[in-house]
C-alpha cells in the first residue's frame, strides 16, 4: 500500500468533538497514547485507544479522560 493510498483520520475529543491534530490509519492500533485536547475551552486530557483501524468503544470512540491537573 502506497502512503498517499492510506485513508487518514483524525482523533476527536470526546469532550469537545475537537478533532485533534492527530491521525491515523485502518491499520493502526494502539493503546497508552495520552493527549490533551487543543480545543479552545476543553483542554481535557485523554487516552486515545485505537483498534482494528478505528477510535474503539462504544459507536467510534472509547477514550480514558483524566481529570485535569493544573501545572
Amino acid at each position: 500500500m502506497n502512503r498517499e493510498d492510506e485513508k487518514r483520520v483524525q482523533v476527536r475529543c470526546p469532550k469537545c468533538g475537537y478533532r485533534m491534530p492527530v491521525y491515523y490509519t485502518e491499520i493502526a492500533s494502539c493503546r497508552g497514547v495520552f493527549v490533551t485536547c487543543k480545543g479552545r475551552n476543553c483542554k481535557t486530557r485523554f487516552e486515545v485507544i485505537i483498534q482494528n483501524g478505528s477510535q474503539a468503544g462504544a459507536g467510534a470512540i472509547e477514550t480514558r479522560m483524566l481529570e485535569h491537573q493544573p501545572r
